[in-house]
């Protein structure tokens, strides 16, 4: 089990809130409101960077505000693909890697090169088959998950499978780009690790490449920057600095479209069978509500049905 550290708290704020104030210069009179970005590829001697294959200001400041809205300690990579290299790269020789069989196309084709080169061995599941995935964790030396996956948005049962692959010894990953900080936070579920192409959502699929992977244990995160630091897949500071910027707006905006769009197909005729969104009732994500809005909700509803009947009968 992997205990967060007095270093990576919650935060206290709103997600918008924390993500347009993390990771910004402190405030005072003249000082910028956004960390600058940083065009350096060396350091003065005797500092913590010293070269610019080991850090950057402006990584830094993007990485503080992801970090503090998954709730865990962030590293940021060229692409969600270096990101995705860098955890497999925690396997050993040979070693099984449980998947969804519906996945981002990117980390399915890269399962299936490792495979193919005797590097790993990759079983792929219905990741709605919580029984199935949870006997596939037996062999398993990691467990990968996307939830909702892509593209066809289907929803696992963190928790359960979580629990299912600790017991068995392996490292539990979610691919939370889907999704992002503002539906759901895999880290407090106690997985190991989370993993964000952040090309998309995050930094508004558009204008920057990007990936990320936040953690809580300090022992991963070690071994992951050290991955980085030595294969050099590092983030241009260009990139880095327009996701950053728009990080709040792109998180707020595409969470309302997504429901602008369920609601609006919702009661069109010519929309047919069933839509997938990961907000709707019926959804194991959202199930997963606190008792007491539950019970909320539920009282609300029998209120409705008593003014109902009353009126009925009057």
């Amino acid at each position: 089990m992997v205990e967060p550290t007095d270093a990576t708290p919650f935060p206290a704020l709103s997600p918008a809130t924390t993500a347009v104030t993390a990771g910004r210069p402190s405030p005072g009179p003249d000082r910028p409101l956004n960390t600058p970005i940083t065009m350096a590829s060396t350091y003065g001697a005797t500092g913590d960077l010293e070269y610019g294959r080991y850090g950057n200001p402006t990584w830094a400041a993007f990485e503080e505000a992801l970090g503090a809205l998954e709730g865990g300690r962030c590293l940021t990579f060229s692409s969600g693909l270096a990101a995705v290299s860098t955890v497999l790269d925690l396997v050993g020789q040979g070693a099984t890697v449980v998947a969804p069989r519906h996945a981002y196309n990117g980390t399915v084709m890269q399962l299936a090169d490792l495979e193919a080169r005797g590097r790993l061995q990759a079983e792929l599941v219905d990741i709605t088959d919580t029984d199935a995935v949870v006997a596939a964790c037996d062999d398993a030396a990691l467990v990968w998950l996307e939830s909702p996956t892509n593209p066809a948005l289907e929803i696992a049962d963190i928790a359960t499978i979580r629990a299912a692959a600790h017991e068995a010894g392996a490292y539990v990953v979610v691919d939370n780009t889907f999704a992002t900080p503002l539906l759901q936070r895999p880290l407090e579920t106690e997985v190991d690790l989370v993993v964000h192409s952040a090309t998309k959502f995050l930094a508004g699929h558009s204008d920057a490449l990007l990936g990320a992977i936040v953690t809580r244990d300090d022992q991963l995160y070690d071994v992951l920057k050290g991955r980085r630091d030595l294969v050099g897949a590092i983030p241009g500071p260009g990139g880095i600095i327009v996701a950053g910027v728009g990080l709040a707006l792109v998180l707020k905006t595409s969470v309302w479209a997504r429901r602008r769009y369920v609601l609006f197909t919702r009661w069109q005729p010519k929309v047919f069978g069933r839509r997938f969104w990961p907000g709707r009732w019926t959804d194991l994500a959202l199930r997963r509500r606190s008792t007491l809005r539950k019970e909320r909700l539920r009282k609300e509803r029998e209120q409705l049905l008593a003014a109902e009947e009353m009126s009925t009968k009057n």
